[in-house]
């Protein structure tokens, strides 16, 4: 793999053990983490890192899951910036019929979580990110 090609994913939680965990569970195959503990650091992070995938916990205090996933979207829709596919990760299995379609996020993930689940969620996030990002680029360049 180049070292260019290496996807870039931020975690976002406001809890360091589970940040922890998905860091290791994520580098293990060879992506690039970047970690937040909270959506106004996750706000700084994409604007300056542009990551392909962002999971962010839904339960946080000050801006929450939803929260952020929707400013993600508003601030990459306003500024023209490249397109992250966000994953909003909760333990309440109920938000992904109640919060995942106004939240902006592309996919809910219920913890817990298997590994092998994460890492497919997030190989498909970075896909679909590439996807866009490229469809996008040539829409600017025709």
């Amino acid at each position: 793999m180049k070292p260019d090609s290496r996807p870039r994913v931020l975690v976002v939680d406001d809890l360091k053990t589970n940040r922890f965990l998905l860091e290791e569970a994520l580098a293990e195959s060879g992506i690039e983490v970047l970690a937040a503990e909270g959506g106004k650091r996750a706000l700084e992070i994409v604007s300056a890192s542009q990551p392909e995938v962002v999971l962010i916990d839904f339960q946080m205090p000050g801006l929450n899951g939803a929260v952020t996933a929707r400013r993600i979207k508003q601030q990459a829709a306003q500024s023209g910036a490249p397109f992250s596919y966000v994953i909003l990760m909760s333990g309440y299995r109920e938000v992904e019929d109640r919060e995942l379609a106004d939240c902006a996020a592309d996919r809910f993930l219920a913890r817990p979580f298997a590994v092998e689940d994460l890492r497919a969620a997030v190989d498909e996030g970075v896909r679909v990110a590439r996807e866009r990002r490229a469809g996008a680029h040539h829409l600017r360049n025709q």
